[in-house]
């Protein structure tokens, strides 16, 4: 009987922490290289992990193996605030780089700087802001976000290489990006598939 309440509150408690960290079972059990099916399971209490994947789990939550299997929570509180947070950094970032470009193809019109195409300032901001998205969507995003921003920094930074590299084959950048484009979906679908054939 205490074994069932322990593996009850176990349950529980993997539920709480991994909403408190905005993971879904997909994601967590990804994390883990287990199925979505395993964790459910854990959370449903129909079976639990191993000692192994508690202390990675402790790890991943920041708690204590007391915290993760005999403490009880009440309510579940969203991290709305904290993801509010995220976004309003990730926005920042983003505008600072529109804002420097802005600053800086204000300042070179005003100078009547004519050795550069001014115009091309705001061409090379692009793959610059794609990869300020990717940064912040590794560090706090779901995987689908990520992969937008991948695809953002392949086909801007294709497009500064083609208007800003002086060669008669520039379109040839383009061409490259397609292949890119694809490895990095496959690349997407096989680390979304590959963690889901391991049951407990």
């Amino acid at each position: 009987m205490e074994n069932e309440l322990i593996k009850a509150r176990l349950a529980e408690n993997i539920q709480f922490y991994r909403k408190q960290k905005l993971m879904t079972q997909l994601e967590l059990a990804e994390y883990l290289n287990y199925s979505d099916k395993a964790v459910s399971k854990w959370e449903r209490a129909e079976s639990a992990p191993d000692i192994f994947v508690i202390n990675k789990l402790c790890q991943l939550f920041e708690v204590t193996l007391d915290e993760l299997i005999y403490k009880k929570h009440t309510a579940y509180t969203p991290q709305s605030v904290r993801h509010k947070k995220h976004l309003t950094i990730a926005l920042a970032a983003f505008v600072l780089v529109w804002f420097i470009a802005v600053t800086t193809f204000s300042i070179l019109k005003m100078l009547n700087f004519d050795g550069f195409e001014l115009w091309k300032i705001y061409i090379v901001a692009l793959p610059f802001s794609a990869i300020v998205l990717l940064v912040f969507t590794s560090l706090w995003s779901k995987r689908p976000y990520i992969f937008l921003s991948i695809s953002y920094l392949i086909w801007t930074l294709a497009l500064m290489l083609t208007l800003l590299v002086p060669t008669s084959s520039s379109y040839l950048f383009f061409i490259i990006a397609i292949p890119v484009q694809i490895v990095s979906i496959l690349i997407g679908y096989s680390l979304k598939y590959s963690k889901n054939n391991k049951e407990v």
